[in-house]
């Protein structure tokens, strides 16, 4: 398993590296800062702030960040950290923090994606265009141990912004090209990607489609899927379940919703390893707890995040597939 979908500041990240085989030579972040204020004009006081704002992620403010124990993932290797211009001596001192040396800044000048043009966003001097990008290095930079490739990019990389706080895919493709041989770890990650490591709480947030272990063909939406309740996670299509002969006793049957709006939402309802608010789709309830669930992504990998200590809860524990959403009911 290369990622895991957990809160990072809830688990424990020397577990998670030893469990990964050993350090990183290159990290690269995006830390959901909550900002309070950015640029200030002579009368106008902060032009800037996302507290303002309701985000489809939980952001941390820049205590919690500068607390976290980054530095235990690596011995040596490159870090390269996104910051907001105006935050640039803070993510300066966090590269210190976490043991590494700072080399230079790159530049990520945000285009329009169909016009091709510069997308201005907010400031009070200058409207705000770019976003720069912080590099590290742990160790002697010209006794690097780590294999890297110079010169492959410019220090201004021109890429479409999309979502709120979305990154281009180019700082991946260019670091790839330069530590061809790399162990590389994204962290805050929204997707997962071919050869890398991930961690985040916004991986996975809803699964689409899913593929039987058996014969290894997508299910169909709308077909009946079996999931199996204890041991080593698998899916199984209808077929497949019938022709192993397996018991209904051992599996969960679970229909697929067609999309992510078809998927039930259990409201107020939250999972109690990776945070998210809201399960949506199949939530898998403790029958021994009276109040721990979790997403279908946790439940799959409930073994290996108790392993590495994001959860407590007892994995010998039996759990039921809860489908339908029950609204709670108040007495006043």
């Amino acid at each position: 398993m290369r990622q895991v979908r957990c809160d990072i500041r809830y688990v424990s990240l020397v577990d998670l590296r030893d469990r990964w085989g050993g350090g990183f030579d290159v990290v690269l972040s995006d830390p959901p800062l909550r900002i309070r204020g950015g640029d200030e004009g002579p009368e106008q006081g902060s032009m800037l702030s996302n507290a303002l704002y309701s985000h489809k992620y939980r952001t941390m403010s820049l205590v919690e960040h500068a607390d976290l124990n980054l530095e235990v993932l690596s011995s040596r290797g490159f870090f390269f950290l996104w910051s907001l211009k105006s935050l640039e001596d803070y993510a300066r001192r966090c590269l210190r923090k976490y043991g590494y040396q700072y080399l230079r800044t790159l530049s990520w000048v945000k285009m329009l994606p169909k016009s091709g043009k510069v997308h201005n966003g907010h400031g009070y001097y200058f409207q705000h265009a770019h976003e720069i990008l912080l590099v590290g290095c742990k160790g002697d930079v010209n006794e690097q141990v780590v294999s890297f490739l110079t010169k492959v990019s410019s220090d201004a990389i021109f890429g479409a912004a999309h979502e709120a706080s979305a990154k281009p895919s180019a700082v991946h493709e260019f670091i790839e090209e330069a530590f061809p041989s790399s162990r590389k770890l994204e962290l805050f990650a929204r997707s997962t990607r071919p050869g890398w490591y991930s961690l985040g709480d916004q991986l996975s947030l809803w699964a689409q489609c899913y593929s039987c272990d058996f014969c290894e063909t997508e299910i169909e939406v709308t077909e009946v899927r079996w999931k199996k309740k204890v041991g080593e996670t698998k899916d199984l299509c209808n077929s497949c379940f019938v022709r192993q002969k397996c018991s209904e006793e051992d599996y969960f049957q679970i229909e697929n919703a067609e999309d992510a709006e078809d998927a039930v939402l259990h409201e107020y309802t939250s999972c109690d390893c990776c945070k998210v608010e809201s399960i949506q789709g199949v939530r898998f309830s403790c029958s021994e707890c009276p109040d721990f669930d979790l997403c279908e992504g946790c439940f799959d990998e409930r073994d290996e995040l108790h392993s590495i200590g994001v959860t407590k809860h007892p994995p010998s524990h039996a759990f039921r597939a809860v489908n339908e959403y029950h609204p709670v009911s108040y007495c006043w």
